[in-house]
């Protein structure tokens, strides 16, 4: 972490000095300015930003990493409180829309549960949840309610199970990136078949 916030500190913008100029770049060859909209307004001091070194800053790069670790702890802790919830989530907007008579709203629901997951879940620290979910995201984009249930179902179960084995690894785990593999295979068979 150390040597990570000491290289963000020397390339990462800080405040200006108050009594420095700011450069504001004329675009105007760009987004080309209206003679009405071309009145001269002075605007609110932006913050300006410099790339500066880490010198400039209040804080050292030990005093910095060690507040980095800190916030990073702090948020860990709820990370599979959160994943639980977002598994819930889908497994009930799942629930839902496989009762038959599901509308668009509820298989809108399951997609975006699938892609909040697929987002999330390798930031949680579970990268097969991760994998499974952009999987499972991939087959509604193809074949949205056309797609198959059991195939669905397989995927829900999957990121399930995954989270109860503590499946934080595809690499240690082969179990599980097989299961991964096996679904992404399946889900590429059905869009054949549905394009086809």
């Amino acid at each position: 972490m150390k040597s990570l916030v000491s290289r963000l500190a020397q390339v990462l913008p800080v405040r200006k000095k108050a009594d420095e100029p700011v450069i504001v770049p004329d675009i105007s060859r760009v987004l080309p300015v209206s003679p009405a909209s071309a009145t001269s307004v002075e605007p609110a001091d932006p913050a300006p930003l410099e790339t500066n070194s880490a010198q400039s800053t209040d804080f050292s790069v030990d005093e910095l990493s060690a507040r980095a670790e800190d916030a990073v702890s702090s948020y860990s802790d709820r990370f599979d409180e959160w994943l639980e919830n977002d598994l819930r989530t889908l497994t009930e907007a799942w629930t839902r829309a496989s009762r038959g008579d599901a509308t668009e709203n509820i298989w809108r629901e399951v997609a975006t549960a699938a892609h909040d997951l697929h987002g999330a879940a390798g930031s949680y620290g579970y990268p097969s949840i991760s994998r499974l979910c952009g999987s499972l995201c991939r087959l509604l984009d193809a074949a949205g309610d056309a797609a198959d249930p059991a195939l669905i179902e397989l995927h829900v179960n999957a990121c399930k199970a995954a989270h109860a084995a503590n499946a934080k690894s595809l690499d240690d785990d082969a179990a599980t990136s097989q299961v991964c593999e096996a679904l992404e295979s399946s889900v590429r068979q059905h869009e054949v078949a549905v394009a086809g």
